[in-house]
């Protein structure tokens, strides 16, 4: 894969942000999760409130465990997207991991609310 954003025919006719997520998920199948979290960033600053976009960033948080970014974004997709809300119970393993036990059990226990 060319790197990064070079035009290929496997890109032929996809936006530019399209590019750039097909590029971070490859970065990230190869485990390459740095990487893959930057160009996230990157997309962020020009798609902030595209909410595959802060999935895919969250979910990469989380394989990094940093927790309090991961929980945060997660936040952020629900309150973008809120009828795929089912997305808010992956705050539950930040959560745990953030020894906020009784939050996630609310979450878990499907007693919360947006």
């Amino acid at each position: 894969m060319k790197y990064p954003l070079q035009p290929t025919a496997r890109f032929a006719g996809e936006t530019l942000v399209e590019q750039a997520m097909e590029s971070a998920r490859d970065l990230l199948a190869g485990g390459r999760l740095r990487n893959a979290f930057a160009e996230v960033m990157r997309l962020r600053a020009n798609s902030a409130h595209d909410p595959e976009v802060i999935y895919l960033q969250a979910t990469i948080a989380m394989q990094l465990q940093d927790w309090p970014c991961a929980l945060s974004l997660l936040e952020a997709f629900v309150r973008v997207l809120p009828n795929r809300a089912v997305k808010y119970l992956d705050r539950a393993p930040c959560l745990i991991a953030l020894n906020r036990l009784s939050d996630a059990r609310t979450i878990l226990e499907g007693n919360w609310r947006m």
